[in-house]
């Protein structure tokens, strides 16, 4: 899947993406004395506080809806003009929701890996915070709301792709062996050009070797629905040509 933003990387490139942006800001924030009581019009005990109780008092119910909305468009603004440390106090703040979009957007493709989807979630929040008009009310869940709607769309993709992949699949079975040894078939269809060396690698690897797509995309760091379509469609101009050059119909 290719990634919608390219800020983050050091936060989400271990583990869960949102679980990890958790941990990085308790650390930074303690360390760094970000004076968060700046973002919060009521006054609480300490005005340099602890992030988790800054995210306690935003997300909780009875806070009221002016005063959330006016410690998003001080932080809102902090994002737009300063660093990505905001950016990423600004997404812990806001990970109950942001969890609640990726829980709701889930269940449209519930195989679709948890991490890369709140990768995603990440960068397109990232995305959003500088686009917003921080002129509205509840900010926080319009922004949820965005990157709520972007995972649907993402996943609804990823969903279409799967049943393509599916279909050519069905469409592209390679030939039987009386064609010719699979080895020397591929070999012969890389010298001709109808596949590349590294396609003839990867087919050879899941149809003689019976090595599964899924981890071949995992050892090399490739999405698999990119790598399924793309090998698909190399073994439909095989197939094609195999059975042209042995003037075969349906095989």
């Amino acid at each position: 899947m290719k990634k919608s933003c390219s800020v983050l990387e050091v936060s989400i490139m271990n583990g869960y993406a949102l679980a990890q942006i958790e941990n990085i800001c308790r650390s930074f924030t303690r360390q760094n004395g970000y004076y968060l009581g700046d973002i919060i019009d009521d006054p609480l005990p300490d005005n340099r506080l602890d992030i988790d109780a800054v995210a306690s008092y935003l997300n909780r119910r009875s806070t009221p809806t002016a005063s959330r909305d006016a410690a998003w468009r001080r932080l809102i603004e902090l994002t737009r003009q300063s660093d990505q440390d905001w950016t990423l106090i600004a997404i812990r703040l806001a990970l109950p929701g942001i969890r609640r979009a990726i829980t709701r957007a889930q269940p449209i493709l519930p195989e679709f890996d948890r991490s890369e989807l709140e990768t995603e979630a990440v960068c397109r929040f990232s995305e959003v915070l500088q686009i917003i008009d921080i002129a509205q009310s509840n900010i926080c869940s319009k922004l949820c709301q965005r990157v709520s709607s972007a995972l649907r769309t993402l996943l609804r993709a990823e969903l279409r792709d799967i049943k393509t992949a599916e279909q050519m699949e069905f469409e592209s079975r390679i030939p039987p062996k009386q064609y010719g040894h699979m080895d020397l078939v591929l070999a012969e269809a890389v010298a001709e050009g109808i596949v590349t060396l590294y396609e003839a690698q990867i087919i050879g690897a899941t149809r003689i070797d019976e090595v599964g797509l899924k981890q071949i995309a995992k050892d090399q760091g490739i999405p698999r629905i990119e790598l399924s379509l793309a090998i698909k469609i190399a073994e439909g101009r095989l197939v094609t040509w195999i059975c042209s050059k042995n003037q075969v119909q349906g095989c």
